[in-house]
């Protein structure tokens, strides 16, 4: 019997008559990209970890302004400044010694205020398990199960982390039921319907602030004593090559690991909806996918920020990717949220046959169980 935890993130909106500036030109923006741009979301969620609190933010930017001549209390006691770390696409604002409350409040400088509930850090929910990490928009159930169910598996996925930013071809509820057969032990789902941000011209993920900063988010509530955190989009399946990626990861220096992705599509001349067993043609010559990664987040590496292929500065990077270790990236599992056209190749498409017999002697037989 799978537990659920269900958790719905609570945004915090900057005050009347402030937008966040744009990370980039007017020339560098992409089609409909003001319309979906972050313009007021000062933070997403306030995490309590002791006597520290952990806010979780998109890239300030001149936000940063805001914050510094902002006064923030718990329970009418001024708990000082935070230290802020701004990151690539996210923010961390962190408060030392807070006193026990429910409730920040905010006093903006020019005299508005905001209320946001402090949520404590569960972190003993997914402690000591091997979880998976997945942000999710309208996805089919069933790639979800599927998905879930190989990688529990093969893999020995215990746990989730599963944030779903505004689905509307189904509810938590009808998600839940879904995957509540896959052989997961504890699920936490996470709702978190606020705008995902623009792909621009260049440079092009510079804005999707909410991706990082929901991983952080869950690092910080959910992660940081699980056994293993590996971090895949639901269109990319890991394919086994003995030894667990969690294994793999435990294994390394740094308790850290990232793997290479192949880029496969259907055949060219089927139509959606897709399944993944479609996926055995690739583009001549093939292209790789952006790197998938696992962490041990008590190792050494586990305070470090998260991001979608790699840890936020990670230098080491070249000497932490195996080798041996690949996934399919299925480019017609989508429903187009962050790209409607990926799994139209402008080149031809050849038959794959190591991911023809993949598809039929490994996923099928082993994601039906």
């Amino acid at each position: 019997m799978t537990e659920f935890l269900l958790h719905d993130v609570t945004r915090t909106v900057a005050p009347e008559g402030f937008r966040r500036d744009r990370a980039v030109s007017k020339r560098g923006m992409g089609d409909g990209s003001e319309a979906k741009y972050d313009f007021d979301t000062l933070f997403y969620e306030v995490i309590r970890q002791g006597t520290v609190l952990h806010i979780v933010a998109p890239r300030l930017l001149n936000f940063g302004r805001l914050v510094n001549r902002t006064r923030f209390s718990v329970d009418g006691r001024d708990i000082g400044r935070p230290k802020v770390r701004n990151f690539y696409r996210h923010s961390i604002l962190r408060f030392a010694n807070v006193p026990v409350g429910p409730t920040l409040t905010l006093d903006f400088p020019d005299g508005q205020t905001a209320e946001t509930p402090i949520r404590d850090a569960r972190l003993d929910f997914l402690e000591g398990l091997d979880c998976e990490l997945i942000l999710s928009k309208n996805d089919d159930l069933n790639w979800i199960a599927d998905h879930l169910r190989f990688h529990v598996a093969t893999q020995g996925v215990e746990g989730l982390v599963f944030i779903d930013n505004g689905s509307t071809r189904h509810s938590v509820d009808d998600l839940r039921k879904a995957i509540s057969d896959v052989g997961l032990k504890k699920v936490a789902l996470v709702s978190m319907p606020y705008p995902f941000g623009p792909l621009n011209r260049r440079p092009r993920n510079i804005e999707l602030y909410l991706q990082t900063a929901a991983y952080n988010l869950a690092r910080l509530m959910f992660l940081q004593r699980a056994g293993g955190a590996l971090c895949m989009d639901v269109d990319e399946i890991l394919v086994p090559d003995g030894t667990s990626i969690f294994d793999r990861a435990r294994a390394s220096r740094f308790g850290f690991v990232t793997f290479g992705g192949l880029n496969r599509y259907p055949d060219p001349h089927a139509e959606p909806p897709f399944r993944f067993t479609d996926h055995a043609w690739s583009t001549t010559p093939p292209k790789d996918a952006p790197d998938d990664w696992c962490i041990v987040p008590t190792g050494p590496l586990g305070k470090m920020q998260w991001r979608c292929h790699n840890l936020e500065n990670n230098l080491l990077r070249p000497f932490q990717r195996l080798k041996q270790t690949k996934f399919y990236h299925c480019l017609g599992i989508t429903t187009g949220w962050k790209n409607a056209t990926r799994f139209r190749p402008d080149e031809p498409l050849q038959k794959d046959e190591d991911a023809a017999r993949f598809w039929e002697d490994t996923f099928g037989p082993t994601a039906k169980k």
